[in-house]
């Protein structure tokens, strides 16, 4: 039995067209769209300035190596030398200028000014400017000293304690700035350190610093200690204490012929002087009185040593634990085996204190 026409036509299209879903409508978005701002004269599309672009572009260039200096191209040693040549240079012409009258004006300058700073310690200063530029190009020599922190420490303490002194023998604390002004004594910095000292410590204490300065230089400069410092000093008063020690007496008479010392002696073949029998004294002979009593002598006293039986005790040998040796013995092989060091104890040495195992 055959279904009605429109039956059929709609299982048909049930079968072939796709079941349409009821969907929401869209949502409206609140936000306003954002506004398209056409490009500037002289920008590209992708937005970059003429500036920029090149800027990028240059990024990917590799840029230009510049070459090493005469300087960076020297080795550390070469730039010390380089320095020691300079140093030595400048102590040098100081020490020119400061013998000859006859200067540049820069020179003239330079050196008045000095002056004024450190005064008469400015030949010590061209001096030891002169000796550290020598030290550094001869630095590889090994007799000469090294150059640590210590030594250019106590060579400064040293300075400033020989510009202290050398404004101290010249003015006072009070008249101290105004010597220095004139180039004499230790100059401003010798003046500085001598006001400081007097004013703060005193006199007397102003003596003990300087002492004391001096001796922390030349300890600290020479790399010893204190004691090593005064070591020379113990043979000079061993000499004056024996000088003290000397009796001291006047001559009872004129030296007679036999006591006077030849001004000229004769050699013999062998270079020894022969001694004059005149002069050597003769030993006085005694008399022996046959009348002398003298005491009879004393028995003698036969001693014989005594039996070591009587003097010393008999020991007791200690006594020996084998099961507690043998058991030591397991325990180190055990112990040697637990380290991947497999032995065996062949050899026990019994000792009085410690005992030995070995394998």
């Amino acid at each position: 039995m055959q279904s009605p026409p429109h039956r059929r036509i709609a299982s048909y299209d049930n079968r072939r067209m796709p079941i349409l879903k009821p969907t929401l409508p869209p949502r409206k978005k609140n936000k306003p769209a954002a506004k398209t701002i056409p490009p500037k004269k002289g920008t590209n599309v992708r937005g970059y300035t003429g500036i920029a672009r090149r800027r990028e572009v240059s990024a990917h260039v590799p840029a230009f190596v510049q070459e090493p200096s005469w300087w960076e191209r020297l080795s550390p040693e070469r730039k010390l030398d380089v320095v020691g040549i300079l140093i030595a240079l400048l102590g040098l012409l100081l020490l020119l200028g400061l013998v000859f009258t006859e200067r540049s004006v820069w020179i003239g300058s330079a050196i008045f000014f000095l002056l004024r700073i450190f005064g008469w310690g400015i030949y010590a200063l061209s001096f030891g400017l002169f000796v550290f530029g020598v030290w550094l190009i001869l630095r590889k020599i090994e007799r000469l000293p090294r150059l640590t922190l210590e030594r250019a420490v106590g060579s400064t303490i040293l300075f400033l304690w020989l510009l202290t002194l050398m404004h101290s023998l010249v003015s006072t604390a009070e008249t101290a700035e105004a010597v220095a002004l004139d180039g004499v004594g230790g100059g401003a910095l010798g003046g500085l350190f001598l006001r400081l000292l007097w004013n703060g410590v005193g006199g007397v204490g102003f003596v003990i610093s300087m002492v004391a300065g001096l001796v922390i230089g030349l300890a600290v400069t020479l790399d010893i200690a204190v004691a090593d410092l005064f070591r020379w000093l113990s043979p000079v008063f061993a000499r004056i204490r024996m000088w003290m020690n000397q009796p001291v007496g006047p001559q009872t008479g004129p030296l007679t012929g036999s006591d006077k010392r030849p001004e000229s002696a004769a050699v013999s073949a062998d270079g020894l002087t022969p001694l004059d029998s005149a002069s050597i004294a003769q030993p006085k002979v005694v008399p022996v009185n046959p009348n002398l009593q003298t005491a009879a002598p004393h028995a003698l006293i036969q001693w014989s040593l005594p039996d070591l039986r009587d003097v010393l005790d008999e020991g007791n040998a200690p006594a020996i634990n084998e099961d507690f040796v043998q058991q030591r013995a397991r325990l180190i092989e055990d112990t040697l085996a637990s380290f991947g060091a497999p032995a065996q104890v062949v050899a026990i040495s019994r000792g009085p204190t410690i005992t030995q195992f070995g394998r």
